[in-house]
């Protein structure tokens, strides 16, 4: 089966998606996550500036066109989003940026080995639901239903606090890419 994979627009529209949940910095002691700016880690943007030929510096310091240049190379191209649907790409992009999860989470709602690498095998895999009636859309309904699974998991103890705003983000995605 042929179909049309994410575009740039898709990669922009994901995006601005993401931003709206990831911006700017934080360091709540309660996140799990630790101190972030845009979504990215400490660690990450050091060695995002290593592979530039630049000296680390905290995440606090990160501008908005650093944090871009990750988002594309490390988690759009990284994991080969522009390979799937439009809808799956925004899908996964978010919850990789989110949980780093994006991938192996598809992988294993379409039953393939969940190693986090997209490859011929998940890509065939990928292609053959969406030969199925209705296969992208129940894709991404098994998706998002396992992303909340996760989330419910997560959001307890000191991590309570922030369960409502995943499930808003998990609710604004979904109604945006028109899922169920």
């Amino acid at each position: 089966m042929s179909f049309t994979s994410a575009t740039d627009q898709d990669y922009t529209d994901a995006l601005n998606l993401v931003l709206q949940y990831e911006g700017g910095y934080t360091n709540d002691p309660t996140d799990s996550g630790g101190e972030t700016n845009y979504g990215i880690i400490h660690s990450e943007y050091d060695q995002y500036r290593r592979s530039k030929g630049l000296a680390p510096q905290n995440v606090k310091y990160m501008k908005l066109e650093e944090a871009k240049d990750i988002y594309r190379n490390k988690y759009w191209l990284g994991a080969r989003c522009n390979q799937f649907t439009r809808r799956v790409a925004i899908a996964v992009f978010d919850w990789q940026v989110n949980s780093g999860r994006g991938v192996s989470t598809l992988q294993k709602c379409l039953g393939v080995k969940a190693d986090g690498i997209v490859g011929h095998q998940t890509l065939n895999e990928f292609a053959y639901w969406l030969s199925k009636p209705q296969g992208e859309d129940r894709l991404l309904s098994n998706y998002f239903d396992s992303r909340e699974s996760s989330y419910r998991a997560w959001g307890v103890g000191n991590q309570a606090c922030f369960l409502q705003g995943w499930m808003n983000r998990l609710r604004d995605l979904k109604k945006y890419l028109g899922v169920k």
